[in-house]
């Protein structure tokens, strides 16, 4: 029986230095909440170790790597790297917090070292097996989250996830993320940005002001009365649907229709939610997504 590890680690944590507190926060409330999302999937919740990287243990590698895509996107501005460990189980009763330190921690500490010296996002590692085109589809799937570095990309990329998931199994439990979790999770978005952008004003270096705090404010905002309404019936796009559906070329892997009801959650123009994702290619990258959790269900 398999066991996998995901670490993640924080990419310039030493930019936080003086304001841990509040980045740590905010990485606290981000766990906390996927903690309980995929309850299901997971056998030791995320912890923190040495202040800037995180693990959790997962039953399966799908669960892994979709705790992964959101908190890809919950956690920015804040940037992080990820690995994938497995490891060999031999009996149920072991599962614990130890396994952590077993075989699965090694093979996803190894993958996460590749990933810092390679600057690579993501990685999964298993002894004594041919991860070549899992990982030559996730650092493709690297470039294609590059583009999505904006506060507007990053906000409809959440709503997205969240009234129309992309799901695994078409039996895979969903759980509403609430309006009072996403809200505070905007506003801790705030406080991070307006740390970020002080240290960046001071160099004016790389500042950009798509990342300012004028543009957070206009658009790190939702309308709890439309939110309500779409969240109450939350339509998950299923991989294993999309596959019989497209028996060929995976097309199938986000729905039509949906850039309106973000644009309304988020109190904009269609059009401004149209041109965020054609600019980070979203549909495109969920049929990614997909075809990577297909991959990943044939290990």
């Amino acid at each position: 029986m398999k066991y996998y590890v995901l670490m993640m680690d924080i990419i310039d944590s030493r930019k936080f230095k003086y304001d841990i507190d509040k980045a740590q926060i905010f990485v606290k409330k981000i766990l906390n909440i996927l903690n309980k999302k995929y309850k299901a999937q997971i056998r030791a919740e995320a912890r923190i170790n040495a202040g800037d990287e995180i693990q959790v243990l997962f039953k399966d590698i799908r669960g892994a790597f979709q705790y992964y895509r959101m908190f890809e996107i919950l956690i920015y501005p804040i940037k992080i790297r990820a690995a994938i460990g497995a490891g060999d189980l031999y009996h149920e009763e072991a599962w614990n917090t130890n396994e952590m330190y077993g075989e699965a921690y090694f093979n996803a500490r190894k993958a996460l070292e590749l990933c810092k010296n390679e600057q690579i996002k993501l990685l999964y590692y298993e002894k004594n097996r041919d991860t070549h085109v899992l990982n030559a589809m996730l650092t493709t799937r690297d470039l294609l989250s590059k583009r999505g570095n904006s506060i507007m990309t990053n906000s409809v990329q959440i709503i997205a996830e969240l009234i129309c998931p992309l799901v695994s199994t078409k039996n895979e439990f969903i759980q509403k993320y609430e309006f009072e979790e996403i809200s505070n999770i905007f506003d801790l978005k705030k406080e991070v940005l307006s740390i970020l952008n002080q240290k960046l004003e001071k160099n004016n270096k790389y500042y950009s002001k798509g990342t300012s705090l004028e543009s957070a404010n206009k658009y790190f905002v939702i309308n709890e009365t439309v939110y309500q309404r779409f969240i109450d019936v939350i339509e998950p796009c299923n991989v294993e649907e999309a596959r019989i559906n497209d028996e060929v070329f995976l097309t199938d892997c986000w729905k039509h229709g949906y850039n309106v009801k973000i644009a309304s959650i988020l109190s904009v123009k269609r059009q401004i939610v149209d041109r965020a994702m054609n600019y980070i290619y979203f549909p495109e990258k969920r049929n990614y997504d997909g075809a990577i959790l297909i991959a990943m269900q044939n290990l």
